[in-house]
């Protein structure tokens, strides 16, 4: 498989022009370095009308080479997807690439994208997304949603023994991709942060994104319709990238106040789509009452738990024997969602590479062994220094040319 003819990167910004400038700078400087022409490449970057957005950082995306589309109002994720894809040329051979802002290319990440032989069967390729720039924390992968595994988080709501159940299969599931190093996966959902396409996938599926969703589940949705095509979602573990941790999920100020609003038409949109009017309303309702239950955080945790403190610089875990571990890393205690880290041996810090990127705020960590999955620890920490607000640029992630 060799670099496309022609690419047109699509990236929708709500109050993150900085970062979205960084993200299409880094991508334009791998694209020539894996041989693609200078002209080849277009860049076009959706304003989905951001509040306090300043002219010049506005300005940085032209700058850049990036076409700037402003909106006047917020169309969501989807339709502002849309309408750059709507402004972008190619043609049937050409690729298009949908990107989250809050990215940056790894030196080497775009070459190894397509690195791998042609397979007659690709519909979306994506490749693996880090916090950090050295590539120690991955981000987790996403498994399709069913009637079934929705239920299962609704118990896991309120429940530890089912919340722990389901870490679990989510952490087997996430273990094998991230220990994925040489070749590439077909798996059944890629992440919505960095997907690739050959412009015939959306000539087959009629399209891009559904604009029946305001955020969340879109990129299901596409994975969804790729798969009923019979073309393949695949991830390819050599293409590292890094995302910059959420920071490009608003989408306006009707979701702002409650952010599960959002997920919640989306995912009623999903299941209507998919499993009918009457599973949709159902599981809705399911939702409903369980909110009006004791919320998560009011659960008991998962595990017991070592408490940490508060911490300026990255805690030390210190592992009950040498051995093979999953460290996983999450913002609840029931870790539904958790980045994660591959770890030969009996001791644990972030580096400070990827400790500047997180959050203050607590922290959950726990320790599974990569064979039996049973935990052997877990930890709770407050990092109280401040997360860095700069993306990251060119001049820092020059030096790791030739690491991937």
């Amino acid at each position: 498989m060799t670099l496309p003819r022609r690419l047109s990167a699509l990236v929708v910004n709500y109050g993150t022009a900085r970062f979205a400038a960084a993200c299409v700078a880094s991508l334009a400087r791998e694209w020539l370095a894996a041989g693609g022409e200078r002209g080849a490449l277009e860049l076009v970057v959706v304003d989905n009308a951001s509040p306090n957005e300043s002219e010049r950082d506005l300005a940085a995306l032209e700058r850049v080479g990036a076409r700037l589309v402003r909106s006047k109002e917020n169309l969501g994720y989807a339709r502002g997807a849309n309408l750059a894809l709507a402004h972008s040329a190619g043609e049937r051979d050409d690729w298009i690439a949908v990107l989250n802002a809050d990215l940056c290319f790894l030196p080497g990440s775009l070459e190894a994208l397509f690195r791998s032989p042609a397979s007659p069967r690709l519909g979306l390729l994506a490749p693996a997304c880090y916090v950090d720039p050295a590539c120690e924390l991955a981000l987790p992968p996403h498994r399709p949603p069913s009637v079934a595994s929705t239920l299962a988080e609704l118990a896991a709501e309120h429940s530890p023994d089912a919340a722990r159940r389901l870490a679990t299969q989510r952490a087997r599931f996430a273990e094998r991709v991230w220990a994925a190093r040489d070749a590439r996966l077909e798996l059944p959902l890629l992440s919505g942060a960095a997907l690739f396409a050959p412009r015939t996938t959306l000539a087959r599926l009629g399209g891009l994104f559904d604009e029946r969703y305001p955020l969340y589940y879109e990129d299901t949705d596409l994975a969804r319709r790729v798969r009923a095509h019979d073309l393949a979602c695949e991830f390819e573990p050599r293409a590292r990238i890094v995302h910059h941790w959420a920071r490009s999920s608003g989408v306006g100020a009707e979701f702002e106040a409650d952010p599960r609003a959002r997920f919640r038409v989306s995912q009623r949109a999903y299941f209507e789509r998919w499993h009918g009017a009457f599973a949709a309303r159902a599981l809705a309702a399911l939702d409903e009452a369980s909110s009006r239950r004791a919320p998560v955080e009011r659960c008991p945790p998962i595990h017991p738990l070592v408490e940490l403190g508060p911490c300026a610089t990255a805690p030390e875990l210190v592992l009950p024997r040498a051995g093979r571990w999953v460290i996983e890393l999450a913002m609840t205690p029931h870790f539904p969602l958790a980045a994660g880290v591959l770890v030969d041996g009996e001791r644990w810090r972030a580096s400070p590479r990827a400790w500047e990127w997180f959050f203050p705020g607590r922290y959950y960590l726990r320790a599974l062994d990569r064979g039996s999955f049973e935990c052997a620890g877990a930890w709770t920490f407050d990092k109280t220094s401040p997360a860095r607000q700069d993306p990251l640029s060119l001049e820092e992630t020059a030096r790791d040319r030739g690491a991937l």
